[in-house]
């Protein structure tokens, strides 16, 4: 209708003015689905589904067993990493949960990626574990049975760098999981982020920290120690059997038997010859390092993550996601599984819209076009690409991300000169004083002969940060409304390992560039248009040069805190006594997603660098969901209640309440209800922020070691902390070293070997929920950009070599290939 309410005419677009000609803001104007006339999309959105959400490894895997327990047909897993004797629940390995499914007569399909030298996955041994199983059922006469196959990556270039790092879990085609997930070492968790490792009777590898050296050495004879690799033999494999009697006891039943017993993998060392069991069967060359985190002294590593339970239509496309990647990845023909049903085929089960998206390479739509007769899918997909951008486009009052890396343009390089690595970036490049490091080792011999002075120079491309500087632009320079808006950014506090890997290095580099030192990084980016805004006040004619110009430098006037009025930024972390010896530790954030305004959310495998979005890369899977059950709730605190969808809202609420201690009551923050009430109001941020900076201030007393704003020396008190914080570039140390380490650290086997002192100890009674601010600071003035393999930091079509290290997107950042489509300029 019009606005006199005569009826439209078709083709006609009405537009609300003011008095003074000036257009009304559209809401709603931003598409929110990815369209096939766009992008080669994955699939399109359904209606009539039921979504369930899960903000706990404890919530989803409860759910998940339970489900699995009432499963008649099928079950497909897909998974970065599957690993048997993963703790699902206290007392209920995978191993456990899939053994009485399979004694039903359930037949279960388990995809683990078949990870590549020196990343340990343990994704043999899980295949060969699982597959035992059938030796059970064919003794019990059980019709189920239990078929691993490990995918390979499929990537057009570079295929060795990149991975398979979508996660789901399809049950009796009817029921789906998909998120953030894997059945996996260290995702047992629950609001409490208890870093107590053996608690809910965590062994081994459950006992999960991978920034800290485990200290508790183990019989590697124990009779709870099971060692895969000795089940790998033909012999070991069957046994020689007559008339169903062995005759020989081999060695792989003796592992059956521990595994029977409640056993747990035994960890190998770096690095793993993860190949080795299907290259030659009769050979096992893994090294047994028995040995766990000490639950005397040493935290386990609190997991944050997101995953969701799906039944209706969409369905459908996470069914044929699955069945399109092991087609693809088996090359038995007896194995191969049968078509994907369509939307029509389900029932209607609930009032969500959900669309299925995908990251993939060409060629790895093509490998499954080829062996899907009838697939249609043979271009590469960025569908979760674009629909960030869609999302951020489409907010008006907040949003709200958490992720577990955040790698975007950020524009030119700034900070320290990036010609000359700084003492630290040196002493870690050059081993960490002797600590022993695979992956650098590695990286040295790759990178022998002149630098590639052209491809180190490029930077990731996607375009996520672009996208949120445009929509904060409006914010901030609109002259009708002005409404007030807001980004909430939930981080890891640094990738998960030790700093003094060559790899976490590079990756906390171009995280801060990104945050906070790229000249149109999130804090710079803003800067310069909060400076746009005050010309334009002034009626400066180039206000917006300030924005548009990277070597415009005037916005370095506008101090960083006026950037809070925007953007809150965050960390998570807990601490524990254990019996006078205190210890903190980050709760690591894991999750892949974006909630906007409490309408829409975005959840998956996807994280925000260039790997998971630019499509050429790891594959992922991720929802974007619309829920149209809707409620109103006060989210602007204004008093007046605004139209919120349950899913979203709801969601976001149970992650606020989680992360604030209001969940457990663990030093709850209940000063925090109102924000997680009214999260697009102006009191809202700014409560968070001030408990995260007291959080912050705590901590920062209490622990020298952990990342902060300031060198935690009273001496070097003004100046900015280091990647290693207790680093002193004037301590002498040994020939030729400038600087060293002050105190230890926690990847250092001395630091554990007496108790730290922890001068704040009694002030960390008063920590009030989890949250802490990012320290925006860290790494200051110093250059760690350390020379890294090319096929992982940026885009090359280096064909693959016997030495080229393949890709982790839990551990590496960014790339650099031009996107299907151009990135809007800033501005």
């Amino acid at each position: 209708m019009s606005a006199n309410g005569d009826s439209a005419q078709p083709g006609t677009i009405y537009q609300i003015v003011d008095k003074n000609g000036n257009p009304s803001v559209a809401a709603h104007a931003t598409p929110l689905w990815v369209d096939r006339t766009i992008t080669d999309v994955f699939s399109m959105p359904t209606e009539g589904n039921k979504i369930e959400s899960y903000c706990s490894g404890r919530d989803y895997f409860t759910d998940l067993i339970g489900e699995c327990d009432k499963a008649s047909s099928e079950i497909y897993i897909a998974g970065w990493q599957v690993n048997w004797d993963a703790l699902l629940l206290p007392g209920v390995r995978l191993y456990d949960l899939l053994l009485r499914c399979a004694k039903r007569g359930v037949h279960i399909y388990v995809m683990p990626w078949d990870d590549r030298e020196p990343i340990q996955t343990y994704d043999d041994q899980t295949k060969i574990v699982l597959q035992s199983i059938n030796e059970i059922l064919k003794d019990a006469g059980s019709k189920g049975s239990v078929t691993v196959t490990t995918s390979s990556s499929f990537a057009s270039v570079n295929n060795a760098y990149y991975s398979h790092h979508q996660k789901q879990v399809v049950i009796d085609r009817k029921i789906a999981y998909v998120g953030g997930m894997d059945l996996c070492y260290g995702r047992m968790d629950d609001a409490r982020f208890d870093l107590r490792p053996d608690q809910d009777g965590r062994h081994m590898l459950n006992r999960y920290n991978p920034s800290i050296p485990p200290l508790k050495k183990i019989s590697p004879d124990s009779d709870t120690l099971v060692d895969p690799d000795l089940m790998s033999g033909a012999v070991d494999s069957f046994g020689i059997r007559v008339l169903g009697r062995s005759l020989v006891r081999s060695s792989a039943e003796a592992e059956m038997k521990k595994i029977a017993g409640g056993g747990w993998q035994v960890p190998y060392g770096k690095p793993g010859n993860v190949d080795v069991v299907s290259n030659n069967p009769r050979v096992s060359s893994n090294t047994v390092v028995a040995v766990e985190l000490d639950h005397t002294r040493q935290p386990r590593m609190p997991w944050q993550d997101v995953h969701c339970k799906i039944q209706g239509p969409a369905v459908s496309a996470l069914l044929k996601n699955f069945i399109l990647r092991w087609n693809a990845s088996t090359s038995a023909k007896d194995n191969k599984l049968t078509r994907e049903l369509p939307p029509t085929a389900f029932r209607t089960m609930g009032r969500a819209q959900i669309q299925v998206l995908r990251s993939a390479p060409a060629a790895h739509c093509s490998k499954e076009h080829a062996a899907n007769p009838g697939s249609k899918l043979q271009k590469g997909q960025q569908d979760v690409h674009v629909a960030m951008k869609n999302l951020i486009a489409k907010a008006t009052r907040f949003i709200y991300i958490e992720n577990q890396f955040f790698v975007s343009d950020f524009g030119k390089l700034g900070n320290a000169d990036p010609s000359n690595l700084s003492p630290v970036g040196s002493f870690i490049k050059n081993g960490a004083g002797g600590i022993t490091d695979t992956t650098l080792k590695l990286v040295r011999k790759m990178s022998d002969g002149p630098p590639d002075e052209a491809i180190l120079d490029k930077l990731p491309d996607n375009g996520v940060l672009k996208a949120l500087l445009n929509r904060l632009k409006k914010s901030i320079l609109d002259d009708i409304s002005k409404p007030k808006f807001h980004v909430y950014i939930t981080l890891p506090v640094h990738p998960e390992g030790a700093l003094t890997d060559a790899s976490i290095a590079v990756q906390v580099y171009y995280t801060m560039q990104t945050l906070v030192y790229g000249s149109h990084s999130l804090i710079n980016g803003i800067r310069r248009l909060i400076r746009a805004r005050e010309l334009k006040d002034a009626k400066v004619k180039n206000y917006l040069s300030v924005f548009t110009d990277e070597s415009n430098d005037e916005y370095e006037s506008v101090p960083i805190e006026k950037c809070y009025e925007y953007v809150t930024l965050l960390n998570l972390r807990n601490w524990h006594d254990f019996n006078g010896y205190f210890v903190t530790e980050q709760i690591y954030v894991h999750s892949k997603l974006m909630i906007v305004d409490d309408r829409f959310a975005l959840l998956g495998s996807a994280n925000i660098n260039d790997r998971s979005l630019l499509g050429e890369r790891d594959s992922e899977l991720a929802v974007l969901v619309m829920d149209d059950e809707t409620s109103r709730a006060d989210i602007n605190g204004k008093g007046s209640n605004q139209p919120v969808r349950v899913f979203a809202h709801e969601l976001r609420k149970k992650i606020w309440k989680k992360i604030f201690g209001i969940t457990c009551g663990l030093r709850s923050a209940d000063d925090l209800m109102n924000a997680v009430e009214s999260p697009g109001h102006p009191d809202s941020w700014k409560m968070v922020q001030s408990r995260a900076k007291k959080n912050s201030d705590i901590y920062d007393s209490a622990f020298a070691y952990i990342p902060r704003n300031k060198d935690p020396s009273p001496k070097r008190a003004d100046q900015p902390a280091k990647i290693l914080p207790t680093w002193d570039d004037n301590l002498k140390v040994g020939k030729g070293q400038v600087g060293g380490l002050a105190s230890p650290m926690p990847f250092q086997e001395e630091f554990w070997q007496k108790k730290q002192a922890a001068s704040g100890a009694n002030n960390l009674k008063n920590v009030r929920g989890f949250i802490t601010l990012i320290p925006l600071e860290w790494t200051a003035n110093e250059n760690i950009r350390i020379r890294y393999p090319t096929g992982i930091i940026v885009h090359n079509d280096k064909k693959n070599t016997e030495h080229e290290m393949p890709g982790d997107p839990e551990m590496v950042v960014a790339s650099n290939e031009k996107s299907y489509e151009k990135t809007e300029p800033y501005g």
